[in-house]
């Protein structure tokens, strides 16, 4: 049953109304892999047909080359035929090559609809499904958003250091657009002082456990809706990154799209140590009281925050996981501990 509802729901594009992200396919998974039954998927999926208004995906009658598709990334019109693309590519090249040759040039763009791209991406591996596999990744280069590259500055700080320092500089003076994530992501990158600071971090290979500390600090202090789109991204770069030869290239543009969606949340202050363990030291409910609430809400982002949340933990082990899944959940009290 879920295999055949990816199959109906890659029938639309990537996105839908205003740029607004298609989750079906990766809430569908996630509630399936936390032990939801299929009457309970097809219910939460006629839900979610029933509230949005998903946009069809006309059928692709020409195939791309790698250099048309390098000229089209970003560019809205060419969804379907990348995704066309990269489904004769993966038929014929298979995954690894496929993502091996793509990678490098998709991970510029890592901000793609506010992470979602990654995302979905990373649900197709974890689902095996090379099909949902080419969905992803045309829906990736669709929506590519390429935010730069920051030269390292030559002082290093820690991912919550340098947040703490930007934000200081950067909220007297923000003034962000209306708009979506990726809208005031692209903003802040456009200030003048985002290089210096995007800089003062200069991502090793071993990294992403420093990412996905700074990140769920963020989440489970704030409960901000970037704020889990951060953590959420940074669970799906761990499951594609072992697909890249580049992994340095990977974690540089993601932390710099960590940092730019920080600065979108209007830089809130990063609490501090003694904060931090305060936080960790609050009552917080076991995963199975988390997966129970996600698999009866129809909400498609709690039921990915907690999907997440408990899969992080199982690599980090860190109760903050529990107590921000808890806490946009509406389990725990959002009050400070």
């Amino acid at each position: 049953m879920l295999r055949d509802l990816l199959a109906d729901n890659r029938r639309y594009s990537g996105e839908f109304g205003a740029r607004l992200s298609n989750h079906l396919s990766m809430a569908a998974l996630a509630l399936g892999w936390m032990g939801a039954e299929d009457d309970r998927i097809a219910d939460f999926a006629g839900h979610y047909r029933g509230r949005w208004s998903l946009q069809p995906l006309a059928p692709s009658t020409r195939r791309l080359t790698f250099e048309e598709w390098r000229q089209a990334l970003g560019a809205l019109g060419c969804e379907a035929q990348a995704v066309a693309y990269f489904a004769d590519s993966l038929a014929t090249s298979g995954r690894a090559a496929t993502l091996h040759a793509h990678l490098p040039l998709l991970m510029r763009g890592i901000g793609a609809s506010a992470f979602h791209a990654l995302i979905r991406t990373a649900y197709a591996l974890e689902a095996d499904d090379d099909a949902e596999l080419a969905c992803a990744l045309g829906y990736w280069t669709m929506s590519w958003l390429d935010l730069g590259l920051t030269e390292p500055a030559g002082e290093t700080m820690r991912p919550l250091e340098v947040f703490e320092t930007f934000g200081a500089a950067f909220r007297p003076t923000a003034e962000l657009p209306p708009g979506l994530i990726f809208h005031r992501m692209a903003a802040v990158v456009a200030h003048p002082c985002f290089d210096a600071f995007a800089g003062r971090y200069s991502p090793t290979p071993g990294a992403l456990a420093d990412l996905a500390a700074a990140v769920v600090v963020l989440f489970a202090a704030t409960s901000d809706f970037t704020a889990l789109h951060a953590m959420t991204s940074t669970h799906a770069l761990r499951i594609v990154l072992p697909w890249t030869d580049d992994r340095q290239n990977a974690l540089a543009h993601h932390w710099r799209a960590l940092l730019a969606a920080y600065g979108s949340m209007g830089a809130p202050a990063p609490p501090s140590e003694d904060e931090i363990a305060r936080l960790r030291g609050a009552a917080m409910p076991g995963w199975a009281a988390l997966r129970a609430a996600a698999l009866a809400s129809n909400d498609d982002h709690m039921i990915k925050s907690i999907y997440t949340a408990w899969r992080e933990d199982e690599v980090y082990h860190d109760p903050l996981y529990a107590l921000a899944a808890g806490r946009y959940a509406g389990l725990v009290s959002r009050a400070p501990p």
